[in-house]
């Protein structure tokens, strides 16, 4: 095993490449590679701003209208992506529904033994049964939440094809400080990059609007700041809104701020 790959090793070197690599992707790139070291060699990545929390008594997740908000990266392979992510499968997960409720990981034998006692809902149950047919059988579900607006981020770990859940969970137990390090420096380079689709940029006026709000001033003192009519700043949050797709103020503040453009 090169020395870098060592786990004494791997934290220190995923440190120095994503402080130097200039796409998400190539920060995505290294850390499926490390995971691999291992036995996680599958990996699924979801982060949402404003996810609602999930239970069985209210149903599923609720469906956040504007998909270009949610930051998805996979390695499950194509049936999966198109059935499990891209098909919202994913929504009915019982593993995102832990996700959404809970922070820190859980291992997916957990998922196991509800389906044993018939403790899963009926999305949950097709969902659980889907996944494993496609390959999805052993592994664990790592939750980070972020509680100033209640932005979530999911990573779902799948074990080597093969391995059995009781081989996960002695490779979890071993290297879960490793593990667990790796999968929140991911989560702190996601923050470092801009995530701005092209119709969702706002102009600079606009984004000078949107920072004194969170300094908590007033509309009436920022259109003073301003040299404007309050009608005019509140014209340019209305077209923020409309531009971000947020249903008030608060969530397109932090829609620009999860994006980095304030």
């Amino acid at each position: 095993m090169p020395a870098e790959m060592l786990p004494e090793n791997i934290v220190e070197k995923y440190i120095l490449e994503i402080a130097q690599q200039d796409e998400l992707e190539e920060c995505w790139t290294s850390l499926v590679e490390r995971l691999a070291v291992f036995g996680f060699n599958r990996l699924m990545y979801g982060s949402r701003e404003n996810w609602v929390l999930g239970s069985r008594e209210t149903g599923s997740l609720q469906r956040f209208t504007n998909l270009s908000n949610t930051l998805l990266f996979s390695t499950y392979g194509k049936t999966l992506d198109e059935t499990f992510l891209y098909g919202r499968m994913y929504i009915d997960s019982p593993s995102v529904r832990w996700a959404s409720l809970n922070e820190g990981a859980v291992s997916w034998s957990v998922f196991q033994q509800e389906f044993i006692e018939n403790k899963l809902t009926a999305k949950e149950t097709k969902v659980f049964l889907t996944t494993r047919e496609l390959g999805l059988k052993a592994g664990y579900t790592y939750s980070i939440r972020h509680r100033v607006n209640e932005h979530r981020s999911c990573f779902g770990l799948c074990f080597q094809e093969g391995g059995t859940q009781a081989d996960a969970d002695a490779a979890w137990e071993q290297n879960a400080r490793v593990i667990v390090q790796l999968l929140n420096l991911f989560e702190t380079a996601v923050k470092r990059f801009r995530n701005v689709p092209h119709d969702q940029e706002l102009p600079q006026s606009t984004l000078s609007v949107l920072r004194l709000l969170t300094e908590g001033r007033t509309i009436s003192e920022i259109a003073d700041l301003h040299g404007k009519h309050r009608r005019t700043i509140e014209d340019q949050l209305a077209r923020a809104r409309a531009i971000l797709g947020a249903s008030n103020t608060v969530q397109a503040v932090y829609i620009a701020r999860h994006q980095g453009q304030i």
